[in-house]
C-alpha cells in the first residue's frame, strides 16, 4: 500500500538527479558534523532505493533539526521586515511634517535671535523643582501644539527621546541650519568671485576677544551686498592671530582670499599698519585688495579730536551730560519733569558716539524750560528730604543753563550735529558708493562752512536771546 507524506524541505533537481535538503543547503553548522549529502548540490542523495530509511534519518538528525530552525526564524524574520517596512511608510509622511514643524520653531528662534533655552528645559528636574518656564524653544512647541493635533500627538504619546526636543537635537538643528545659510551665501559670493572683507574685534561679556568677519559683494543685478559670515575667539591680539583667524574663517566656507578687492577696518594700529598690519598680510595673498578706513568712524574721530580742543565745547557737552545724571540717579528728580523725561533719558545714553549726540541737543532744546522749572523747584524747596549737595548741584547746573553763552552754543551745536548727523548715516549704509559719498562729503562741508559766517553767528544769538 501507498502513502504520500509531504516533506517542505525535500527538494529534487531533474539536472541533477539526486535529492537535497534545502534547509541544509543555506543554514546547516558546516562545523559540526558537517556531510555533504544532503546539503551541497554536487553531492547530493542518489541511491533512491533507501530513500525512505534515508530521508527519516537526515530529518531526524541534529543538524537538519538546527537548520530548519534557521529557515524558520528566517521566514518570520523576513514577514516581520516586511510589516516594518510598512509601518515605516505609513509613518513616513507624519514623521517629514512634524520634523518640518519643530524646524521651523527653531528658524523662527535663529531669525529673530532669541536664545533656545531656559535655566530649565523641562516642568520637572533631578531634584523635584518645577519651572513655569521651560526656554523659548518648548514653550513655542506647546502653543503651536494648541493649534496643531498633529504636533500635539506627537508630543503627548511620543517617548521622551523620541519628541526630538532635547538640547542636542535643538543644536543640531541650529547646526544645520547656519550650515545651509553659510551655503547659501558662498554660493553667491563664488557667482560673483570678487569680494570684500570687514572685520571687527570686540570683548564681550564673556571677557572674551571675538572676531567678526563680514563679506561685502556685488550681485548680478549689480546691488552691494553684506553678509556676516561668523563670530570666532581670538587666542591673541596680534596681527598673525587675526589674519590666521581670517583665513581659517574663509577656508572654512571654501572662499579663495585671492579674489578679495577690498578690506574694512576701524582705527587700531593692528589692522590699519601698511608694513606690519592686517592689510597688509591680506595684501601678500591679494595685492589687488584696496585698503578702506571706515568712513564713519574717521568722521566720528574727525569730530572728537575737533571738540576736544575746546574747553568751551567740552563744558558743553559736559553739562548736558550732567544734566542726564542728575535727574536720573533720582527717582523724585525724575517726576518733576513735566515733558515726557525719557526723550532726555534716551538721547544721552548715546553720548558715546559722538555723531549721536544730535538726539541728545534736540532732546535739551525742547525739555529746556522743564529742565529750568525743576531746577528752580529744587533749590527752592519743593522736593522734600533733598540734601545740601543736591541743592548744590542743582544750582549750579541751572547757573550754567541760564547763561547766554549756554544758549548760544545749543543753538549752534545743534545746527552742526543736524547736518553732521545725516552724513554720518549716510556714510553706514551698506548701499554707499564712493562718488556719492564724496558729493555727500562736498556738501556738507559746504553747510558747515555756511555756519562759520557772521550772518549765521547773528542768527544763532537771536534765537539764543529769545531763549533768554
Amino acid at each position: 500500500r501507498s502513502c504520500k507524506v509531504e516533506k517542505g524541505w525535500l527538494i529534487y533537481p531533474p539536472r541533477l538527479h539526486h535529492l537535497l535538503c534545502f534547509a541544509c543547503w543555506f543554514f546547516a553548522d558546516k562545523n559540526k558534523h558537517y556531510s555533504d549529502t544532503w546539503a551541497d548540490p554536487k553531492c547530493g542523495f542518489s541511491n533512491l532505493k533507501k530513500r525512505v530509511e534515508k530521508i527519516e534519518k537526515h530529518e531526524n538528525s541534529k543538524i537538519h533539526r538546527n537548520s530548519e530552525k534557521e529557515l524558520l526564524l528566517t521566514k518570520h524574520l523576513k514577514h516581520l521586515s516586511f510589516v516594518s517596512r510598512q509601518n515605516c511608510c505609513c509613518r513616513t509622511p507624519k514623521n517629514r511634517q512634524i520634523l518640518k514643524k519643530l524646524i521651523d520653531s527653531a528658524l523662527f528662534l535663529a531669525k529673530q535671535g532669541l536664545a533656545f533655552r531656559g535655566h530649565r528645559e523641562y516642568s520637572c528636574d533631578c531634584t523635584g523643582e518645577t519651572s513655569q518656564n521651560e526656554g523659548n524653544y518648548l514653550e513655542l512647541l506647546k502653543l503651536l501644539a494648541k493649534y496643531d493635533a498633529l504636533l500635539a500627538q506627537h508630543i503627548e504619546t511620543s517617548k521622551r527621546n523620541e519628541i526630538y526636543s532635547s538640547h542636542h537635537i535643538q543644536n543640531d538643528f541650529i547646526h544645520a541650519l547656519a550650515t545651509e545659510v553659510l551655503s547659501a551665501i558662498k554660493h553667491k559670493v563664488q557667482e560673483a568671485k570678487f569680494f570684500s572683507v570687514i572685520v571687527d574685534s570686540t570683548i564681550g561679556i564673556g571677557h572674551v576677544n571675538q572676531f567678526s568677519l563680514s563679506l561685502q559683494y556685488v550681485n548680478a543685478t549689480g546691488q552691494a551686498v553684506e553678509q556676516f559670515i561668523t563670530f570666532h575667539d581670538l587666542s591673541g591680539s596680534s596681527t598673525e592671530d587675526f589674519f590666521s583667524v581670517q583665513e581659517l574663517s574663509l577656508e572654512t566656507v571654501n572662499i579663495n582670499m585671492a579674489h578679495c578687492r577690498g578690506e574694512a577696518y576701524d582705527g587700531p594700529s593692528i589692522t590699519l599698519g601698511n608694513i606690519s598690519g592686517l592689510q597688509s598680510y591680506v595684501k601678500e595673498v591679494s595685492p589687488r585688495a584696496l585698503f578702506v578706513h571706515c568712513c564713519a568712524h574717521n568722521l566720528n574721530l574727525v569730530l572728537m579730536d575737533a571738540a576736544s580742543c575746546c574747553a568751551n565745547a567740552q563744558l558743553f557737552f559736559g553739562t548736558i551730560e550732567s544734566l542726564y545724571t542728575f535727574f536720573t540717579s533720582s527717582l523724585p528728580r525724575l517726576r518733576i519733569l513735566k515733558d515726557k523725561p525719557e526723550k532726555l533719558d534716551t538721547a544721552i545714553q548715546v553720548l558715546k558716539k559722538w555723531a549721536s549726540q544730535k538726539r541728545a541737543v534736540d532732546a535739551v532744546v525742547q525739555s529746556l524750560p522743564d529742565l529750568h522749572n525743576a531746577l528752580d523747584r529744587i533749590i527752592s524747596g519743593g522736593v522734600p528730604n533733598c540734601k545740601l549737595k543736591v541743592v548744590s548741584e542743582a544750582q549750579g547746573l541751572l547757573t550754567t543753563i541760564d547763561t547766554f553763552e549756554f544758549k548760544v552754543m545749543l543753538m549752534f551745536w545743534r545746527n552742526v550735529l543736524s547736518k553732521l548727523y545725516t552724513l554720518s548715516t549716510f556714510l553706514q549704509s551698506s548701499r554707499i558708493n564712493l562718488i556719492t559719498a564724496l558729493n555727500f562729503l562736498d556738501m556738507c562741508l559746504s553747510d558747515v562752512e555756511v555756519l562759520r559766517l557772521d550772518e549765521s553767528f547773528n542768527f544763532f544769538e537771536d534765537i539764543a536771546q529769545q531763549l533768554t
